[in-house]
Order: structure tokens, then C-alpha cells, then sequence
């Protein structure tokens, strides 16, 4: 009979270095989904990578045997022990999963209590895996349940109301940090969902000197069309960081964007926010002249924000446990219907 398995770390669990280390990029999902399909005792699977969780959640008939391939698997790309890849993260099996992912899809376990984004990235990644053909029946159920529960609990409760984001959780630590941040000018690097709404943030409240810079220049500018800002040739972008005095870096790169060999020469720059997993931010950059702030960083900016959404935690339980006793119930159904 075939089970319900995860494995996985977050932010609540492992440090940024940690999920790091486990992080499957993107550019290899095509080639491990279809090692999953010819050589693993896996079925079915999903990846969540977002910037503070790396998540597999996968079908098998045998969890442990499956859990086993993957950190090996997940060991051997990374290039390091396989023991050590076993206390990074943690295994759930059956219900447990189920509990999570529908927890995961509402935003109670998110960084930012309640925060919208993540049920995007469930969406995204349902998407991604199922035009990867590494979905079926099982995970089909269980992520198009969590999509429908994370909704579910946005219009029945008051989970996200004053919407708040890793985004801008970033813009409140550019504005405690300086105090007249005003009269610093900001580049943000990535226009992606986080990028943007770092973006439209700034611009809501006023700030007057917002320069933008992506991969891609026809959106950079049509963005910068829309809100009003200026538009930074990402071919430049080496040459210049060094003279914009705050930085936000938010691209889908999977190395370093920004590097110390950027400020060798005298720089204005005094503080950059990394908001990427894997860092987009060398760490090695000199910390004497320049803040860089990660995303475990912003961990204790987000802890102030949530502790009126905690108070709708009851309706939420409520909610979560109805749609996973429907999930069971279907689960159950399916396994009779084939015996």
C-alpha cells in the first residue's frame, strides 16, 4: 500500500547555512525528477523550496526506503556526509504530512505569521512538478486540499489582514537601521514576487530614490514604467552597486550576485538585505563597511508583527482539521475502491 512521506527543514528548525546545504536548485529538478521516475522507490513527489524551507513530499510504499534515497541522493549532490544531511532535517509520515502541508498552505508556519506568499509558492510548486510528471493521484489530492485550505482559512479568519511579507519585513529593517533611510538611495536587484513588492513598498511610502535592476531588462522597465522609478542595465550592475547606498537582492540566481570584488574600489554602499535561498549575497563581503542582512536576519523583525493574527489560531485549528479529516476520508475511500 503506498504512503504518504516528507522530508524536509525550515527556518523554525535549521539555520539559513542548513537549508543551503540541501537545497536542490532549480536548473536539476528536470534531471533528479527523472531519477525519481527510473531509479528511486518513489511514485510520486513535489519539491517546496522557497527562502526559508526545503521540503519533499513524495508517495512510496515504503517511506523509510524512499527517505534513505533521498538524502543520499540530496547528500551525494551536495557532496558532503550522508549523516550529516540526517540532522538537518526531520521525516513525517501519513497524517503528519497532511497536517503539515495544510499548516504550511494557511502561513501558521511561515516566517511571517499569516503571510500570503507562501500559498503562491504551494501553488507554484504543485505546478511545477505536476509539468514535471512526478505527480498523481495521491499528491494531486493532497495539494490541490492544502491550495483550497489555505484559501479557505484567508477568507474565514483574520490570518492576513494588513497583508506582510519577507518584503516587508526587509523594508521595516532598512527603516529601523536607518532612520534616514530617506536620504539613502536604494537599488533592488530581482523583480521577481519578492522584488516587487519590496518595490511597491518603497514606493508607497514616498521614498524618493528607488533604482531597479533584473536579468531581464524589458520587465525592469515596463515595472519601472508603472511605478515610477529608475531602471538599472543589469549588464552594469558590477561597475554600479557600489554607489547606491542600500541594497535588496532578490533574484532566482543560484549563486552569488552581488561579490566583494563590487566594492574595491571606495563604495557608498553600507548596508545590503539578502531576501534569496540559495544567498545571493557573498557573505565573505566586509562586514566592517557593509551590514549585509540575511533572511535568518529578519527572524526577530518578524516575531514583533504577528501577535495579533496568533489570536485567530483557534478558527484556524478548526478549519485545518475539518479539510483533514475530508483529505483522510478521501484517502481512505481511494485505498478501498483498489483492494
Amino acid at each position: 500500500m503506498m504512503k504518504l512521506g516528507f522530508i524536509g527543514t525550515d527556518h523554525k528548525r535549521s539555520p539559513l547555512r542548513d537549508i543551503e546545504l540541501i537545497y536542490l536548485k532549480n536548473e536539476s529538478w528536470q534531471a533528479f525528477c527523472q531519477m525519481v521516475r527510473d531509479e528511486s522507490p518513489i511514485t510520486e513527489l513535489v519539491i517546496l523550496a522557497t527562502c526559508n524551507r526545503f521540503e519533499l513530499y513524495f508517495v512510496a510504499e515504503n517511506v523509510d526506503d524512499a527517505g534513505h534515497w533521498l538524502t543520499s541522493f540530496i547528500a551525494d549532490s551536495a557532496n558532503i556526509p550522508r549523516e550529516t544531511i540526517r540532522t538537518i532535517v526531520y521525516s513525517l509520515t501519513n497524517s503528519e504530512v497532511i497536517t503539515h502541508l495544510f499548516n504550511v498552505a494557511s502561513g501558521v508556519e511561515s516566517m511571517v505569521f499569516g503571510e500570503d506568499e507562501i500559498l503562491s509558492q504551494v501553488k507554484k510548486a504543485y505546478a511545477d512538478f505536476h509539468a514535471l510528471n512526478t505527480t498523481g493521484p495521491t499528491t494531486n489530492k493532497l495539494f490541490q486540499s492544502a491550495i483550497g485550505v489555505g484559501k479557505r482559512v484567508r477568507h474565514e479568519t483574520e490570518i492576513s489582514r494588513g497583508s506582510y511579507s519577507i518584503s516587508s519585513i526587509a523594508i521595516d529593517a532598512i527603516r529601523e537601521l536607518k532612520l534616514d533611510y530617506f536620504e539613502h538611495s536604494i537599488l533592488i536587484v530581482g523583480t521577481g514576487t519578492m522584488g516587487y513588492r519590496a518595490i511597491k513598498k518603497l514606493v508607497s511610502i514616498g521614498h524618493p530614490s528607488i533604482t531597479i535592476c533584473n536579468r531581464t531588462l524589458e520587465k525592469a522597465s515596463k515595472i519601472a514604467e508603472e511605478l515610477g522609478v529608475s531602471v538599472l542595465d543589469y549588464g552594469a550592475l558590477a561597475d554600479s552597486v557600489r554607489q547606491f547606498n542600500i541594497v535588496i537582492v532578490a533574484t532566482a540566481a543560484s549563486d552569488y550576485v552581488i561579490r566583494p570584488a563590487h566594492f574595491q574600489n571606495p563604495s557608498a554602499t553600507s548596508l545590503i538585505v539578502d531576501l534569496t535561498v540559495p544567498r545571493n549575497v557573498d557573505p565573505a563581503i566586509d562586514m566592517a563597511t557593509c551590514q549585509v542582512i540575511s533572511v535568518d536576519g529578519l527572524k526577530q523583525i518578524a516575531d514583533k508583527n504577528v501577535m495579533k493574527r496568533r489570536k485567530e489560531a483557534l478558527k484556524i485549528q478548526a478549519i485545518l482539521e475539518d479539510e483533514q479529516l475530508k483529505y483522510e476520508q478521501w484517502l481512505h475511500r481511494r485505498i478501498l475502491h483498489k483492494t
